[in-house]
């Protein structure tokens, strides 16, 4: 009797260490620097984008008057030096995670092509428009996005296969009045084919704010 006792007191003082010691071991887990630091780390909304020269949001200016002028439609003009090419939507990621991007970009190696502006349209999306964007034509347009979007794709948040489709965003559409007219409008708004020269594309930083999204160049790629 006395020596199962005792082997029982020594069972009970075996568990009470591994517990503790356990407990031990997913407190220093919990709050390890590393786990901690991964955790807490600031996340940054980013992409890659071609920003215009002064010419072509002159342009975009005109456009917007013309526009609201018609009334069609509501929603959230782009403020003309915010409209973008965006060769690459990446998301948002761990801050440690920028340098890695900058480093994957810098390898990429393309030459300076010139561009001009086409005619309006617009997105779909449940059978009313979405978006009204500016056509960017350039033939070298896809290859560069292609060559962006295989250099930050461990990095890409959401994948997705849609075509790459070279425009500036000119308003983000929340009400309609009419598709169809608001769609023949834009066939008669006249554009001036203004050309220009890109000699560059830039990762960006996106902050979400209740007047709209402010961007901050976080580092520019110069083309060849």
């Amino acid at each position: 009797m006395e020596r199962e006792r005792g082997l029982l007191s020594h069972t009970h003082e075996m568990l009470a260490r591994y517990n503790k010691k356990t407990k031990s071991e997913v407190r220093f887990f919990i709050h390890s620097p590393k786990i901690m630091n991964k955790k807490n780390s600031k996340k940054r909304r980013v992409f890659v984008a071609i920003f215009f020269p002064q010419e072509v949001y002159d342009e975009l200016q005109h456009i917007g008057k013309v526009m609201k002028k018609a009334a069609l439609c509501e929603g959230n003009y782009i403020k003309p030096e915010n409209t973008h090419l965006t060769l690459q939507f990446i998301g948002e990621i761990p801050e440690q995670e920028v340098e890695e991007i900058d480093q994957a970009l810098l390898k990429i190696s393309y030459p300076q092509c010139e561009a001009k502006l086409g005619q309006l349209g617009a997105f779909i999306k449940k059978g009313r428009v979405a978006i009204i964007y500016v056509d960017v034509i350039c033939p070298y347009f896809s290859t560069l996005a292609q060559l962006v979007r295989e250099a930050v794709a461990p990095w890409v948040q959401k994948k997705e296969d849609k075509p790459f489709v070279a425009h500036g965003t000119v308003m983000r559409v929340k009400k309609v009045k009419d598709t169809d007219v608001v769609l023949s409008l834009l066939k008669d708004i006249s554009i001036k084919p203004v050309s220009f020269m890109i000699d560059a594309f830039v990762l960006m930083e996106s902050e979400l704010m209740p007047e709209g999204a402010r961007y901050h160049q976080i580092k520019k790629y110069q083309l060849k």
